[in-house]
């Protein structure tokens, strides 16, 4: 007000002016302050400070009209770029400041927009522009008391600034959302939650926290209506926006144990022990590691329902009993999920028949069930003398007890791989035409 005041005393004034001028540069208002340094150039055609002051008035126009352009767009790390070099310009600018840390707020760098934010309210501790931002950076951290304090400070000094009010009413609807959402859940109306928690997602991408609970909400209505698969990528965008949400972990676990994926389940029941190690989850996690030994060693008799002594004809009837029940062409009209099922279903049925209608094939399968079977019986078979042996020493098989006729042997990179080299011979995979599914597509 004073460099205004001045100018209107003293006309002729061209220090006037450059203060003036000096003045409006450091509000952001480089339009007006070109017209300042205009009128002092005329007063002073060749004065090189005037003329530089000019230049570069001019040029924080097109930075700034770039950044507002941007901002509109949503591309802030261009802003950020046109900020940076309007700060180096004009170092003393709060309004370019508040553009930069904003953008930082909407690229989640949040630490260091708390940072720039901070130094603009320690010394203009009103600006709401300032104290907007700031609101904005902590509600995206998930300080939202804290957040909600700044925008009251905002409102208080400007009613009617349009970016808390919109703010303040998108917190809200979202809050709403997630309400009705846990209302219908409590009601076991699981269609209306899944809808109220999908359009809550929906209203702001950039609340990770909030979103995170979210997904996890609407993952545990999936369960809730047996939609595991799209309960498995909810919790996996749960975990994407907070890697520490231990419930995330442990739900999509759950989910991988009932689709009898079990590394999965053990690889994320790892991750919650690692984060909160209670009994609880140990047991979960042991209890996965045995689903999973389990299903590396299928019982192909139980699969097809026969007795181990059953004739081939008889194991050829069965098969073709359970394949019917499984096909492909049976669950053309199911759900996903039950398409996939039934798939695995199918896949090992086809499997277990491949081996037990072979003589050769059954063979080495029983072979390998009775050395399982005295595996258990003796402990790992300790008693051969490998119990102490340190694990990076030990040559192991399938069956878990060291390989005592490969010891002096380079290692196998076959061992432990897909195929009939499970049973540690060297033979044709599985994977043998004949009993892929492809042959049973006309049971």
């Amino acid at each position: 007000m004073d460099a205004v005041q001045a100018t209107d005393f003293a006309p002729d004034c061209v220090d006037a002016y450059c203060s003036h001028g000096e003045c409006l540069l450091a509000l952001g208002r480089p339009k007006e302050a070109t017209a300042v340094y205009t009128k002092a150039q005329m007063l002073e055609p060749k004065n090189q400070a005037i003329s530089s002051d000019l230049r570069v008035a001019k040029d924080l126009i097109h930075l700034q009209s770039f950044a507002e352009r941007d901002m509109e767009k949503g591309d802030y790390r261009r802003v950020l770029f046109y900020m940076d070099k309007a700060i180096k310009q004009v170092p003393q600018c709060a309004k370019y400041r508040v553009y930069k840390g904003e953008s930082m707020v909407m690229m989640r760098n949040y630490n260091e927009a708390h940072e720039v934010l901070g130094e603009v309210l320690e010394y203009q501790p009103q600006n709401v522009d300032a104290l907007y931002a700031m609101g904005l950076c902590l509600y995206y951290q998930g300080n939202i008391d804290d957040a909600f304090v700044h925008f009251e400070q905002v409102l208080d000094i400007s009613p009617e600034h349009e970016k808390t009010n919109a703010a303040l009413e998108k917190a809200q609807t979202l809050a709403t959302k997630k309400e009705e959402g846990n209302d219908a859940f409590k009601a076991n109306k699981y269609e209306e939650a899944f809808d109220r928690y999908t359009e809550a997602l929906a209203i702001d991408p950039l609340i990770d926290l909030t979103n995170s609970k979210l997904y996890y909400n609407r993952a545990v209505v999936c369960v809730k209506m047996n939609k595991l698969m799209q309960a498995i990528e909810d919790c996996t965008n749960a975990i994407r926006l907070d890697e520490s949400y231990t419930k995330a972990y442990l739900r999509r676990a759950k989910c991988y144990m009932e689709m009898e994926q079990f590394e999965q389940a053990v690889s994320d029941y790892e991750r919650a022990c690692e984060q909160d190690r209670t009994p609880e989850h140990l047991q979960f996690l042991q209890e996965a590691k045995k689903a999973l030994k389990r299903s590396t060693s299928r019982d192909y008799y139980q699969i097809l329902g026969v007795e181990r002594t059953a004739s081939v004809d008889v194991i050829k009837k069965a098969y073709r009993k359970k394949a019917r029940e499984c096909h492909p062409d049976k669950n053309v009209d199911s759900s996903e999920e039950e398409k996939a099922i039934q798939e695995k279903r199918f896949k090992e049925i086809s499997e277990a028949y491949g081996v037990l209608s072979d003589a050769e094939e059954k063979r080495r399968y029983d072979l390998e069930q009775a050395m399982e079977g005295a595996q258990d019986a003796f402990g790992g078979f300790s008693k051969f003398g490998t119990g102490n042996v340190p694990p990076q020493t030990q040559r192991t098989g399938r069956f878990g007890h060291a390989n005592m006729f490969n010891a002096n042997q380079g290692a196998n990179p076959g061992a432990n791989q897909g195929g009939r080299q499970r049973y540690g011979f060297a033979s044709r995979p599985f994977t043998s035409s004949r009993f892929t599914s492809s042959r049973f597509h006309n049971v």
